[in-house]
């Protein structure tokens, strides 16, 4: 093997299109980026000409900016190439004239400037949704290291307590075993917001539940509640979790309302099948927000754990049902559920 035959395999492992070509434009060399970047195979595209491989009318640019590379040594330009299909990519594309066994040929080296530019961003967008992935875990942790502050100091003092002083150890052992109880419920309210678990399905009036988790809202003077609700409807569900479910559409409309608004909550129930409609008049859901808002840690709130829309998903999806929104920036937002009411 000589030294041209070994290149010319070495080339074959590089990503961008490499060409070579007479001075009559006949193809000599191609690696197989060159060919598969085009839709052919290696044979059929060493029939081709170089003319093949552009549209009519950049064929003069073309000619003009090869005998450029033969004047100037290399050149670097940009221009449309057509595919098998007839299709047009854009290449990025380096001509550099060559003398093999004493003949003069030209060197083109393209890069595909759409699919470089689509694997640039799919890589910026891996980095940042990592970021955010690695955002929202730190959020969680401070939020956990918060909330397990004051039981594990009211340990701690108890400890203390009993070390000093043995005979109020009975008494210490309450504290103790109160403080390890919050604990424990803290971290199962974490298990809660990251996934919906086992559905515990149980017969329950919605209606009420609906009332309740409205009432225990809190919801400012500023918002103009509107409900349009059944006196009553039985339904086979995890109460928990629709009841999660609620206070997170509930909460998101209120916090989308800070110079206040209409909060409108509407229920009813046709042909077995649960209708819920959540709908604020607040700032809306920007276009950019709208693609990523059921992901896991996705937030626009400074304090938000982003977990809340993650977990409303997963919980309506493990009752057999869908949510779907709309959203208009400046306008609100409404999110409308659909479940069968046997869940």
């Amino acid at each position: 093997m000589n030294n041209l035959q070994l290149n010319f395999q070495l080339l074959d492992l590089v990503h961008d299109s490499v060409t070579i070509f007479d001075s009559k434009g006949k193809i000599v060399y191609a690696n197989r980026a060159a060919a598969e970047s085009r839709g052919y195979s290696i044979d059929e595209f060493l029939e081709l000409h170089i003319r093949d491989l552009y549209p009519s009318e950049k064929r003069e640019f073309l000619r003009e900016k090869l005998v450029e590379a033969i004047d100037k040594g290399e050149i670097v330009f940009e221009i449309e190439n057509i595919t098998k299909n007839k299709e047009i990519k854009w290449f990025k594309v380096k001509a550099v004239p060559v003398k093999i066994d004493n003949q003069m040929y030209i060197l083109k080296i393209g890069m595909n400037v759409k699919e470089k530019y689509d694997r640039v961003m799919a890589e910026v967008e891996a980095i940042e949704r990592s970021q955010k992935l690695l955002e929202g875990a730190n959020r969680i942790t401070s939020m956990v290291r918060h909330d397990l502050r004051s039981p594990l100091q009211s340990i701690k003092n108890a400890v203390h307590i009993i070390r000093r002083s043995p005979d109020k150890a009975e008494d210490m052992l309450d504290v103790i075993d109160k403080a390890a109880d919050f604990a424990s419920k803290i971290l199962n309210e974490l298990r809660f917001i990251t996934s919906p678990g086992t559905l515990k399905k149980e017969r329950f009036d919605i209606v009420k539940v609906l009332e309740e988790r409205i009432k225990s809202a809190l919801i400012p003077s500023n918002v103009n509640l509107v409900t349009d609700l059944p006196d009553e409807q039985v339904v086979n569900m995890d109460q928990t979790m629709i009841s999660r479910v609620i206070d997170n559409l509930i909460r998101n409309a209120v916090e989308a309302m800070p110079e206040g608004g209409v909060l409108r909550v509407v229920m009813e129930v046709e042909n077995n099948i649960f209708d819920l409609i959540v709908e604020d008049t607040g700032v809306g859901i920007s276009a950019e927000d709208i693609q990523n808002i059921f992901q896991p840690f996705y937030t626009t709130k400074s304090s938000g754990t982003g977990l809340g829309l993650y977990y409303t998903k997963l919980a309506i999806k493990s009752h057999g049902g869908k949510i779907v929104f709309k959203s208009e920036e400046g306008k609100g937002t409404s999110f409308h559920i659909r479940l069968p009411i046997t869940g």
